[in-house]
This record gives C-alpha cells, structure tokens and sequence, in this order.
C-alpha cells in the first residue's frame, strides 16, 4: 500500500512538473490568451469586473523573468449610481522568482485611456475606496517604472456641491539604480468653465525631495465664482499663471521654496475697513519670491495700477525680507512709487492700512501730483507672528499743485506745494502750506499728525485766516471738532468778514468730544449780518468781537435786529459743571418805533405811536432744559388793535412770559401777562412731548370780554382743537355785520380732498353782545366739525327767545331742527331785523353733502306773528288800495296766525317753492329766488283778502281747484310780482286777477 502511495505521488509530482514546464514554454513563444479563463476567475474576486481581452507571457527584460499580465478595453459596467469606469489597456509586470515564496511584487505598470468616475461625499470621501490588504512598501519593493497616459477622471464632488474633471493626466515615474525616484506628470484641471494646465517635475531620494511646478494662468476670482467655497480667492480677478519650486525634506517638510507669479491686467480687492474691500485696478503685476521656514525674502513685488482719475499709470514697487529665530519676528519693508495723483490716493492706499491718517489724508488732500516716494518700516513681533508693531518708518513724498481741505466743509488750500514727511513711526509733518483756501486766506499754515503707532492720532493745525465770517464759522462747525455741532450757534446765514488766528489740536476720530479738542480762534468781526437769532428775525450791521476757546464762546457789539436797533450778547460755556450750568446765554435789547414795527412785519401788534422796549433773554443749562424770557414797557407806546383795544402813549403797560424747553423741546409756557388800561391777560399752558397740549386762559378781560378756559391743541394729526370758554361777556359787536362778510363769488369753491382742521366747541355766556342794544343771554353753543364745516351742534338761549336749535350728520345729509319761542325777539337781539313781532319757529331742514356747496333744504313753521313796518309789504298792499291794512302794517303790524315756507339754500341763493302766510284777514303765497350776495330779488305771488271766507270755496272737494288754483289761495286774490334790489325792488301787480274767480286767474296772468 505504501508503494502505491509513493507511486501515485512521484505520478503526480511529475504530472505537475509536466504541466507547468508546458506553460512556461507555452509563455515563451508569446502572449498567452487566457480571456476564457480571467472571465470564470476574475468575479469571484472583483465582482461586476469584465474584459474584452486578457493575455499572459513571460519576459526577460533586463535578463530577469517576469510574468506580464495585460487586460484590453476592461470595464466596470455602470450602475444605478454611478457611470461605468473603464480603461483601454492596463499592463503590470510581476517579478517571476517571488512567486515561489508566495509574494506578488509588481516591476512595472502602465495604464493607458483610463476613464474614471468618483464620488466625493459630504465628508470628503471619494468612492470606491479601500486600502490594499497587503503590506503595499513590501509588494512595491521592486516596482521600477510607473506610467500612466491618457486618463480622465471625473468627481462629482457632493463636499463642493458639483462636479470637476482632470483630463489628459500624463505620469512617468521611474526608479534609478541608487534608488532615487524621478518623475514628470503633466494634468490639465478644471470645473466649469474655469481650468488650467500644471506641469511637475521632481525627483525623490533618501536625501529629501526636489519639486519644481508651472501652473498656465487662471483667474483666482473666476474659479472662487465656481467654488463659492474658495470665496477668498475672489480678491483677485486676474489671469495669474505660477511657477515655482520646492525642497522637501525626508519628512516631506518644506526646507525651501521659490515662487513667481505674474498675472496681466486685472482687478485686487484690497481688505478694507469694517470687515470689507475697495478694488483696486491693475495693468500688470509680478512677484519673486523666496523662503524658509525661518526666512521669506521679497524679492520684487510690483504692480503698474491703473488711475481712476484717467492720469498716467502708477508703479508701485515693494521689497523687503522677514526672519523668525529666537522667538522674534523681524521684517523690513521698502515701497517705493513713482508718481500717482492725491486724488488715486483712496484706491491705492488700502482702508486698513494708516488708522485715521489715511482717512484724513484721502478725504483732505484730494487733487494734486505726487512723486519721488520711498518710504521704508521695520516691523517686530513674536515668532508666531502675533503682536506685530511698527519699530522705524521713515521716507519723504513731494507734492506739487496740491489742494488740501483742512476740515470740510471750509473751501481748501488750492495750488500749494508741500512736503509730507514720515518722520519716525509715530508723526507725519505737512508743511509749507500757504496759499488761498477758496475766499479765506490761509498763510503759515502746517498740520502735523501724532500718535500713528497707536489706535488713536491727533493733529495739530496752525493757520491766520481772514475772509468770510460764514467760512469760519463753518470751520468752527465741523462734526471732527464737536464744537458748534454739538453746542449749535443760535443764529443761521452768517455774512461778515473777519480777521483773526486759529489754532486746532484734535483727535482724528469722527468720535472726538469737545473735551479732547485744543481750539482757540479770536478776531474781529465787521458788517455781520447773523439770520434768525431772536424769534427768527435777523441781526444786521454788526461790529462785534469774537472769541472761542474750549472754554466758550463771545460774540458781542452793537447790530440791529430786523431794522431795529439794539445791542447783542452771545456767551456758549462749553466746560464740564453740574447740571444747573447755563451753556448758551443770549440777550438782545431793543427799542422799537411803529416803523420798524412794519419794516419788522409785526406791524399787527397794532403799535401806532411811540416806542416800545422789549428785551429778549435766552438761557440754555446743561441739563437740557432752556428759558426764553420775554419783556417789554409798553408806557411809551400808543396801540390800536383790530380786536378791539386800542391805548394811548404815556398810560402805563407792560407785558411779560417764558417759555420752558427741555432738550430742544418745548414743555411749558407760563407767566404769560399783559396788563394796560382795558387790558388784562393771564395765561399758561400744558405740554406734552414737547408741543404745547392745554392752554390755560386763567383771565381774558379784552374790551368789554370777559372769559376763562381752556384750548386744548392737537397732538395727533386726527385730534381735533378743543376749545372750552365761559364768562359773564362775549363782545361781537362789528364782527357779524356785512362788511365782515366774505365776498360772493358766481363760481362755486373749488372740491377739496382736505377735511380741514377738526375742532369740538363748548362756549358758555351769560351775555353775547351783538351791536348797540342787541344781546342775547344764556348762550350756551357746542359744535364739532372741521375746517368750514360744522358736523354737529347744539345752540341753546336763556332769554324769552329761548333757541334751540340741532345740527346732527346722519350720512351724507347734516339734519336741523331748530325751534325759537320769539322768532321777533331773536331778530331784534341779533340786529337782523326788526320787522317781526312774536312767532313761534320751527325749522326742519338738512344739508346734502353729496353735492357742491351742500345745499341746505327745509321747511320753516312760523305761528303767531306780525309784520310791521315792512316797506315792500306795504308798496304791494298800496297796489291793492287795502289801505286799512296799510295802516295796520303801519301801526301795531299785520298779523298772521301761520306761515308755511318750503325753501331751498344754495350758497347765498334761497329759492322759495310756494311759501304762504295767512291769517283770517289776509293770506300771502309766495314762489321765486332771493340772491343774498348779488343783493337780487325775483318772486311771485298772490294776496288774498279776507283770507277766511275767501278761501273757503277752495277747500270744497273737487270743485275747490276750481276758485283756488294756487295752494293757498282764495276765490277772488291779487297776484303781484318783486324783482330787483333786495332793499328797495320793483313791484308789478295785475288788479284784473283780483276781480277774477281763482279759474280764470291764470288766463290774465298771460299777459303779466
């Protein structure tokens, strides 16, 4: 059995032995095809893995075997995720010999067509992954040559948020004898339409590493367009082709580096202040480079920028090295620049850069040519970097035709030369400026800037001035200087000339308080014209003195104010104190005569004789709150005023109040008073926010009025005016008599979409006196409406007339309802009329608000009155030769027990539609116009005697048309006719109609 066994095996072993010595000889002869075989093995390895073509053979290159293994057009078929992955030819060499103890170890590679589809996930892992499952240093150990040709690999990258390409990736890596690697690669990148071709070459030995890489141009900006990741690289926006080169050492730490650069014309977002950037145009820039860990060396940097202002290009040119050892850091900075015009400064000079100098120095020196500059900085810190500070700075720029603003708006130095010297770190000195700023003349002046090393800097300026006062002023009222912006002079429109030295030492800080402000400005002021300073009146011809220091201002001197002559006296405080210190004190006195009254335009004070003194007094503290006090002798002035008061010169009167302000807001007027003989005024008032709210009228004795209350202002735009009055007299006497009527025009008022002003009314008196002997008593009145028109009302008498009379809004109709107990009574006590006795009043009526002028219709009910001594009534009764009744109009008056008067207003035109009036002994109808403002009459009607029996056969039914075809009228009546002037018309009457039944009336109308 044993013997069978070893048979068996020798049998095997040789059958081995026979086998692979026929593969090998197979292999010599050439390629062999084993596609059949890789299609049954290569999946249960690499599953979804397919080939077109797969060869095996045996070579002896360099004298040793290897086995060479070659896949044709392989594939990965696509899937529900991801396209399918293939390559045109991939070969691997494997080295024969460790085979047989069991290693793979690949001597050459090479793939060719490559087309490869990634996935990047939101972490940043691309897939497929994995790691090789063999020790990969071990099973490279004989790898000699690596080539890779025409592959492109496509990522959609979920990180990136889209897809990138790298196309035509050429590599060759090749291992040397001494076993150094060399290599050369060549990859053309991109993503979307942004790409760029690298070029590297390099070699790897156990010395360290040598790179060199070019890199064709790219626009940083365009490819931070398409990577909104990569946002910083927008700062540049040009096409910026690279070079460099790097030494690695064994540990792959960068030992040394070089890089060039240059990109064409293009755009630099310079980092600018607040966190933002100001671009900053090029035609060209270069850059050479080089450093260490612990060195950099700025060989040149150099940019040609382009002028804003259209001039000749500008050439900057920068150099400079940096070193880190011995925990410091040292850099040195040298910039240099040919020319650039001030007004380029604010694009070449970046925001960051300079603290407060530069925004100074941008914003004031803005036309002008600068040359020759070249300024040098050291700086120091610690090695990390951190805690950087300027340590020297020196370096000179000379400016020709320079305009420089020293503090706007104050018109600039125009067409100066200087010299701005960086003197050391910390100061900056511009000299030898004279010259003239737009109407001042500045001679001698300088500005000289501290503190640049720190947060904040100062300036110290020093100039003579003489020109407009207005100009000055202006200089003074510079926000930098939180001196007259923050203190405001109480007056506008200055107009003078002044003669004087300033001397400014401030902060450049748009912060700065008038405490860190060194200021002191004094001079003559001449022909000063000052607009507004009391009660907005001006001040004119001054000569005064002024003097401004941190401490205050003065100006004093004799002016007029508004054509009345007077002294000035304007004193600001602006030191520290407790809050009861007066910061703003103003006091102007005058004696004024009626002609500067009118010259003044408060010629309607009613000043017509003699001189009045009024005195002005203004105090502002630093609490905020403000007096203005307000006084004057009236002894010597002689008034006659249009309410009805009037005082002679030489009697005694006076007149005084204050108003109270808190921060520039009014909150109270008190002390209001003014007494002369029939004068006297006691007022005061309540504020709210800052606007008077209630005034309080405490005493009001005008003439022969007499009243307290209160008035109550809007504080909203829908408040309505309160006004709430009372007292024992109200005079209104020539205020409702017809030359106070307004004039009547034949166009009616043109529609407006403005309500008016709102207003509620309460008046209450026990007296209203309406003209000499005219009165009425107990008038109480409540009415609400705006502007001219009155949405609701109650009007109530005491007296024996006892009106009361309603006016209520119910849509787009006003109601009335009025009653009077003695319609005679009240016509005489308003001095309307005095033809009425008696008669008790109803009016029922209404506005319609729908139509132009709202057109007030209504009926007038009129019981128990007589008429007399009407002469109109009495030329119609003369016609009729009813001379009785003429007497009795006359004497005690006619009398009627009724009048029923439909009526129709239209602005001053009444239409009255078959109004009558009867009594047993005569019945009256009337139908026609009466226009008020043209004074003009046109009516027609008939009169019927012996009213009661003559009427009669008219209320018979169906037959009472017949005898009476007026309403109204009888069987035998008069018709009559007025027209023309309301006082004194014309009156037409047809005799034959009072012989004739009511029937054939009409028929001698005809001929009327």
């Amino acid at each position: 059995m044993l013997t069978l066994v070893l048979a068996i095996a020798i049998g095997c072993v040789a059958l081995v032995v026979l086998a692979a010595g026929t593969l090998a000889w197979r292999l010599t002869q050439g390629p062999l095809e084993i596609t059949a075989l890789a299609i049954r093995i290569v999946p249960l390895v690499a599953p979804g893995l397919t080939a077109d073509h797969v060869t095996l053979a045996l070579e002896h290159p360099d004298g040793e075997r290897v086995l060479r293994l070659t896949v044709i057009d392989g594939q990965r078929p696509a899937e529900a995720d991801q396209p399918a992955q293939t390559i045109r030819r991939a070969s691997v060499a494997i080295a024969v010999s460790p085979l047989f103890t069991g290693h793979i170890a690949p001597e050459d590679i090479s793939a060719d067509g490559v087309r490869l589809h990634l996935a990047r996930s939101l972490t940043g892992k691309s897939r497929p992954a994995g790691a090789p499952g063999a020790d990969v240093q071990q099973m490279l150990s004989h790898l000699h040559h690596v080539a890779i040709t025409d592959t492109q690999i496509w990522v959609a990258d979920g990180a990136l948020g889209q897809s990138w390409q790298v196309r035509d990736v050429a590599a060759d890596l090749r291992r040397r004898d001494d076993g150094s690697i060399a290599g050369h690669a060549q990859v053309t990148a991109g993503i979307g339409a942004v790409s760029t071709t690298v070029t590297a070459d390099g070699s790897y030995s156990a010395g360290g590493t040598q790179l060199e890489v070019t890199a064709t141009p790219v626009s940083p900006a365009a490819l931070a367009r398409a990577v909104p990741q990569l946002a910083a690289l927008q700062a540049l926006d040009a096409d910026v082709a690279l070079r460099g080169s790097a030494t690695l050492g064994p540990d792959l730490q960068v030992v040394r580096a070089t890089v060039h650069a240059e990109a064409g014309p293009g755009v630099a977002q310079l980092p600018s202040k607040g966190g933002n950037t100001s671009p900053a145009p090029f035609q060209a820039m270069s850059l050479d480079a080089a450093g260490t860990p612990s060195q950099i060396t700025l060989r040149a940097l150099q940019l040609v920028l382009r002028s804003p202002s259209g001039a000749a290009p500008t050439t900057l040119g920068l150099s400079g090295n940096a070193d880190r050892a011995n925990g410091h850091f040292t850099a040195h900075l040298a910039v240099d620049m040919d020319h650039a015009e001030f007004a380029d400064l604010p694009s070449l000079w970046p925001e960051g850069v300079g603290g407060n100098a530069r925004a100074w120095l941008t914003e004031n020196i803005t036309a002008g040519t600068a040359h020759d500059a070249h300024f040098t900085f050291t700086l120091t810190g610690d090695e990390t970097g951190d805690n950087v500070a300027l340590t020297e700075a020196g370096g000179t720029l000379t400016g020709d035709d320079v305009t420089t603003w020293w503090l706007r708006p104050v018109p600039p130095l125009e067409h100066g030369h200087t010299v701005v010297t960086w003197q050391n770190p910390d100061t900056l000195l511009i000299a030898g400026i004279t010259a003239r700023q737009g109407t001042l003349n500045a001679t001698n002046g300088s500005v000289k800037i501290v503190g640049l090393t720190v947060k904040d800097q100062v300036a110290t300026i020093n100039t003579d001035i003489g020109g407009p006062l207005a100009d000055l002023l202006t200089l003074l009222r510079n926000p930098r200087l939180k001196l007259l912006s923050t203190h405001p002079v109480p007056f506008t429109a200055p107009l003078g000339t002044i003669a004087a030295h300033l001397a400014i030492n401030l902060p450049l800080d748009s912060k700065v308080s008038v405490d860190q402000v060194q200021i002191h400005a004094n001079g003559q002021l001449a022909n000063v014209h000052l607009g507004s300073i009391v009660a907005g009146r001006d001040l004119d011809r001054g000569q005064l003195a002024l003097d401004v220091t941190n401490d205050g201002l003065s100006i004093s001197g004799p002016a007029q104010l508004d054509h009345m002559p007077g002294k000035m006296a304007v004193d600001m405080d602006f030191r520290t104190g407790p809050p009861s210190q007066v910061l703003q004190h103003a006091a102007v006195t005058l004696r004024i005569a009626p002609r500067d009254a009118k010259a003044a335009g408060i010629g309607v004070i009613g000043l017509d004789a003699g001189t009045m003194s009024t005195t002005v007094d203004y105090s502002e503290r630093r609490d905020g709150g403000a007096t203005i006090r307000l006084s004057g002798d009236l002894r010597d002035a002689g008034f006659t005023s249009p309410i009805g008061w009037s005082k002679t010169a030489g009697t005694p009167g006076n007149f005084n109040g204050q108003a109270l302000l808190q921060n520039g807001k009014l909150v109270g007027l008190e002390g209001l008073h003014a007494e002369a003989p029939n004068l006297s005024i006691q007022a005061r008032s309540d504020m709210v926010n800052g606007k008077p709210a209630v005034v309080h009228l405490e005493r009001a004795d005008i003439g022969r009025s007499s009243a307290t209350g209160t008035i109550t202002l809007p504080q909203h735009n829908d408040d309505p005016y309160r006004v709430v009055l009372s007292g024992p007299r109200l005079d209104l006497e020539g205020r409702l008599t017809s030359q106070n009527a307004p004039a009547v025009s034949d166009q009616p008022p043109p529609a407006s979409s403005q309500p008016g002003t709102p207003y509620a009314v309460d008046l209450r008196f026990q007296q209203v006196i309406l003209g000499p002997g005219h009165a009425l008593s107990a008038v109480a009145l409540n009415a609400s409406g705006a502007g001219s028109r009155i949405a609701n009302a109650r009007l109530t008498t005491g007296g024996a007339e006892k009106v009361q009379a309603d006016l209520v809004t119910q849509g787009s109709s006003r109601k009335v309802w009025a009653t009077a107990a003695d319609l005679g009574l009240l016509l005489r006590n308003t001095d309307l009329a005095g033809e009425v006795t008696g008669g008790a009043l109803v009016l029922d009526g209404a506005f319609d608000d729908r139509l132009p002028n709202s057109p007030f219709s209504g009926t007038v009910e009129l019981g128990g009155f007589s008429v007399r001594g009407a002469p109109v009534v009495g030329k119609v009764l003369q016609g009729m030769t009813l001379y009785g009744l003429v007497d009795a109009l006359r004497g005690p008056g006619l009398v009627f027990d009724r009048l029923h008067a439909p009526f129709h207003l239209d602005g001053s035109v009444l239409d009255l539609d078959d109004a009558r009036a009867y009594s047993s002994s005569l019945g009256v109808t009337a139908t026609g116009r009466m226009d008020f403002g043209h004074k003009q009459i046109d009516l027609k009607g008939t009169i019927v005697p012996a009213y009661f029996f003559n009427s009669l056969p008219g209320r018979v039914p169906l037959l009472g048309r017949l005898f009476s075809p007026e309403k109204g009228g009888g069987v035998f009546a008069a018709t009559f006719g007025l027209k023309g002037k309301i006082d004194d018309p014309s009156v037409s009457l047809n005799p034959l109609s009072a012989l004739t039944p009511g029937f054939t009336r009409r028929l001698f109308n005809l001929f009327d």
